[in-house]
This record gives C-alpha cells, structure tokens and sequence, in this order.
C-alpha cells in the first residue's frame, strides 16, 4: 500500500523545524475587525469614535438642558406691557432667552464641541485605552473652561 502524505509533511532528522510567530509576552495579535491594534490597545480610530459619541451625547444634553430651560420662563409680560421686537416693545423673558440663545449659545456650543475634539485628538495621539475615558475627560475639561469664561464674564 502507498501511503498519501500531505503537502506539509513531517520535516526530516536534522532539518530544522521552522517557529510559530507568537507574540511577545503581554502583547496580543491583532484581530481583524476588532478595533484593536497591536498589543491589545484600541485603535486610534476606535477611541475617537467612541469619544465622539460622549461629545455629541453631552453636546445634546447641554442644548436639551438649556431649552427646557427656556420653556419654563414666562410667555408674556407680567406688567402687562406690549411684547416684541420694535415700536419702543421688547420681547418678553422666553422670546428674550431664545434670541440670546441663538446669538450666543450656538457660537458657544460650536466652539465648546471643538475644543472637546482637539483635548479628545490629543488624548487618542498620546495612547488613550479607552474612548468613553477619553470623551469623558473632553467633555469635562470643555464644561469647566466653558465654566471659567461664564464665571469671568460674569464678573466683569
């Protein structure tokens, strides 16, 4: 009988048995479509992704914060004054807050949201593991700087 070897067959006596590639000692190989680069970190992309979503998430939650804020101001004017814009009127404090809001508030947002994205690309550069760690940590240094100028500006 012969017998059918297979295409890789059993090296000879000497020859020299050729390595599996393994990983270093605490370094894992990447898998494809997982996000994860090598040596089991995330990619950069995957933590910008993920710090994204908690940017806009809290960008959306200070616009949703700041017009429920509005709605529950006064729609007319207590002392019974003529409301609007023009002929010696003004608007009264909702229609007031509004104005205000899309003068100041969205400028504000734009440019909040934007210096949360530059703090959650340097974070991702600098080797960030975790993206909701990193877009959290935006988030925050973005609320307290928005914090310090509202604070300046109010003191003035």
């Amino acid at each position: 009988m012969s017998s059918v070897q297979p295409e890789e067959s059993m090296p000879a006596a000497g020859e020299s048995v050729p390595e599996e590639v393994v990983p270093a000692a605490g370094e894992l190989a990447p898998e494809e479509g997982t996000g994860m680069a090598r040596g089991g970190r995330p990619s950069r992309g995957s933590v910008v992704a993920r710090g994204f979503g908690i940017i806009a998430a809290a960008a959306a939650l200070l616009a949703c914060g700041v017009l429920a804020w509005i709605t529950t101001l006064p729609g007319t004017k207590t002392d019974g004054s003529c409301d609007g814009i023009g002929f010696g009127c003004t608007p009264n404090q909702r229609d007031g807050m509004a104005i205000l809001a899309m003068i100041m508030g969205l400028p504000a947002l734009a440019v909040l949201v934007a210096v949360q994205l530059v703090v959650l690309t340097v974070l991702a550069f600098a080797g960030a593991r975790s993206g909701v760690r990193a877009g959290i940590a935006a988030v925050l240094t973005g609320w307290i700087l928005l914090a310090a100028v509202l604070a300046a500006m109010a003191t003035r």
